[in-house]
This record gives C-alpha cells, structure tokens and sequence, in this order.
C-alpha cells in the first residue's frame, strides 16, 4: 500500500520528483568519480594516515557539501508535499506511515539514481584521463578500484541516512494545521552594522569591508582566501544593509510602474530569503579555486576541477529548489494581481526582471571573485589558462541552465494557477 501510494505520488509531482532524482544522480555520480581519483596511486586518500592533507581536506569538505545541499533538495522535495501530507493526517494516518511514505519515495529515487550516477562516472572517467594527459602534462591515470567504490557506498549510505533522518523529523514535528500552513523557507543570515551608525555610514563600510579586499588578491595567493571571505562577509552585510533597503526605496518610487514595482518587491523578498544560498555558492567555489591554485601536482589539481564543476552543478540546483519553493508560495499573490487587471503579458515581464535580477545578481559576483583570484594566479604561473576556463565555465553553465529553468517552471506555475481561476 505505501509503495503505491508512494509511486503515484511520484508521478504526481512530477518536476519536483525529477529534480530531487537529479540531485541524487549528480552527487552518486561525483562521489564515485571523485573517490577513484583521491584513492589513486599518487594521492591515496584513507582517512586514517593520510599522504596528502590537501587531498583529504578537499574529500571532506565535499561531503559537508554534498550534505548541506542534499538538505536543500529534501526540503524542497518534502516540505511542497505539506497539504498532501496534512490531508493524510487528517484522514487518520499515523506519524509513522508517514514517515515511511516520505522514506519509501527517497529509496525508489536512491534506488534508479544510484546506478545512472556510476554510469555516469565510469563515462566521465576518460575524460578526466584525457585532460590529465593533454591540459597538465601528466602520465597519471584514473582507473576504478574497488576501494573506491566502497568508501562511495559508503557516503551514500550516510546520504540515505542523512535525508531518513530529516524526513522522519519533518513527519513528526508537524500537525496537520502547521502542515497546511507551512511556508517555511529557512532562516535567513543577513549581517547589519549597528543601528547606533547613520545609514550612509552603515552602507560605506559595507560596501567597503566587500569591494576593499579584492585589489589585495594581486599582492600574493598566500592571504587570497583570508581576503575573499573577508569580502563575502562585506557582501553578505552589503545585502542586508545597502540591496535590500535600496531596494525598498526603488519599490516606492517605482509604484506609478506596476511590472517594476512588483519585480523589485519579489527580488527584494528573494535577496532576504536566499543570502545564504548565495553566500554559501560563492564560499565554496572560492575555497575549491584556491585549493587549485596551491595543489602541488596534476593529480590533485584535476581532483579540485572535478570537485569545483560537480558542486558547482549541485549547489546551482540547491539554489534552484530554494528558489522553486519560494515562488511556489506566490500563487496567491499572483492570483490578486490577476484580478487587479494584470495580464499573462505582465506576468511574463515580472518573471522575466526577478529572475534575471537574482540570477544575474549571483552570476557577476561570482565573476568578480573569480577572475580577480584567477588572473593574478594565471600570471605567476600558478595556474593554467586552461584550467581557469574550465573552472569559469563550470561556474557560469549551471547558473544558466537554472536560470532557464527556474524562469520556464515560474511561468508555468502561474499559468497552471490562472487555468485553475479559469475552470
């Protein structure tokens, strides 16, 4: 009973259920790739008497990674399949059927997931070897070895662990009112100077504490990292302090424009929900760029590439599910609109000026740190071009392709609501 009704749930959420899956397939994928190259003869990563702690340092902190962004997905994935769960409840389920309910969707998706991504990594394989050969002069060879497929069976069944852990709390702390009521999306970290400062004050030393460390990343790499998380901790309180009140005012200004108006509210509501998601994109493609510019041999430099344009991909999609779930929960906003006169025509332009505002927001300053860390790097030879291309690209690709998505699947929510108002 609960596998079909599991089954049924699944195809009826179809892009929710497809994504999440693609999550899963991503990361099996990446483990399995990335394991094979750190169990290599030349790094040989075990954990125990490590050889190299760069190695060993970049695995876990990947698998920290891969979790916090496994946990955005479960969210996404669980908590748009509240009101279903709630009328469960209501019908007198119990908090155990539903924790299986929710356990039973995970195993299927793990279950088809698993062995795409090993398909996947076994295809990536000789790709990595040809770039080992061709981009960094190296006769190493990544090969499979059954080591690594243990310690990647492993990290699964954390990852299976991981996500049984947050559904089985999502089933229990919930009652069936906070379920049909449930508009969480996290808590957001947004840093501000002390009120006691004048706000033109507040807002120079923000803009200040981001865009001052940045000229200090041609002085040398040893202090780049040190500077650039100096900078994000600027920009993270630059959001808070001088993007968001900004644009508070231009929502004001802009009420005579309606479309404009109610793209700046919607980013606005974007940029205070998701700083996180933003912040913790660019901490992480910063630490993994640094980490190849220090990496002493081509092994460890094609470790760091794999794991800087998977994550990348990863990361891009945890931003994707955030973002999914929070417009998921306008459709009433959007309704009100509609019957204030606005047309599909309208719809589309908001559309169009959110997604464009927070994507774009999030593609430049990934730009700035990117090739401000790379050119001085690329100077003093301490990385190739080819590779400083290969990382931008895996920067610049998966936000692209979801802002795409992220625009398609907005679009089509809202029609799907209007369709609804039109029956």
């Amino acid at each position: 009973m609960i596998w079909r009704d599991a089954i049924r749930s699944l195809r009826y959420d179809k892009t929710r259920s497809f994504f999440y899956w693609l999550t899963f397939v991503i990361t099996s994928m990446f483990m399995f790739l990335f394991f094979n190259i750190s169990m290599s003869e030349v790094l040989k990563v075990t954990f125990v008497d490590a050889r190299n702690d760069l190695a060993t340092n970049i695995t876990l902190f990947v698998i920290i990674l891969a979790s916090i962004d496994l946990f955005f997905a479960n969210d996404f994935f669980v908590k748009n399949k509240a009101k279903s769960l709630a009328v469960q409840l209501v019908c007198g389920a119990r908090y155990g059927q539903l924790a299986s309910f929710l356990l039973v969707q995970t195993a299927i998706l793990l279950i088809v997931a698993i062995p795409v991504g090993i398909l996947l990594g076994i295809i990536a394989i000789p790709i990595v070897n040809r770039i080992l050969a061709t981009v960094l002069m190296s006769s190493t060879v990544v090969s499979i070895s059954l080591e690594a497929v243990g310690y990647m069976a492993f990290v699964m069944l954390y990852v299976i662990f991981w996500t049984t852990l947050l559904n089985l709390s999502f089933a229990y702390r919930n009652s069936a009112a906070m379920l049909l009521n449930d508009n969480g999306i996290g808590v957001s970290i947004g840093l501000e100077m002390p009120v006691t400062l004048k706000t033109r004050t507040r807002k120079i030393l923000c803009l200040a504490l981001f865009l001052l460390p940045i000229p200090l990343f041609y002085q040398g790499e040893e202090g780049t990292l040190l500077y650039a998380i100096v900078s994000l901790v600027g920009l993270l309180m630059t959001i808070g302090t001088v993007i968001v009140p900004w644009l508070d005012e231009n929502v004001e200004k802009r009420i005579d424009d309606p479309i404009a108006a109610t793209s700046l509210g919607f980013l606005r509501s974007d940029f205070k929900k998701m700083n996180k998601n933003i912040i913790l994109h660019l901490v992480a493609s910063i630490i993994l760029l640094s980490s190849a510019i220090v990496s002493q041999s081509p092994i460890d430099v094609i470790l760091v590439v794999v794991s800087f344009c998977v994550m990348n991909c990863v990361q891009s999609l945890s931003i994707m599910f955030t973002f999914f779930t929070m417009v998921s929960l306008r459709t009433q906003n959007y309704m009100t609109l509609w019957q204030l006169g606005f047309s599909q025509e309208q719809f589309n332009s908001i559309v169009n000026r959110e997604v464009a505002g927070f994507y774009g927001f999030l593609i430049a300053a990934g730009i700035l740190y990117l090739t401000n860390i790379t050119i001085p790097a690329i100077r003093i030879g301490t990385m190739a071009m080819e590779i400083a291309l290969v990382m931008g690209a895996g920067y610049l690709l998966p936000l692209l392709t979801i802002a795409l998505i992220s625009r398609t699947y907005y679009n089509r929510m809202i029609q799907r609501e209007l369709r609804k108002i039109e029956r």
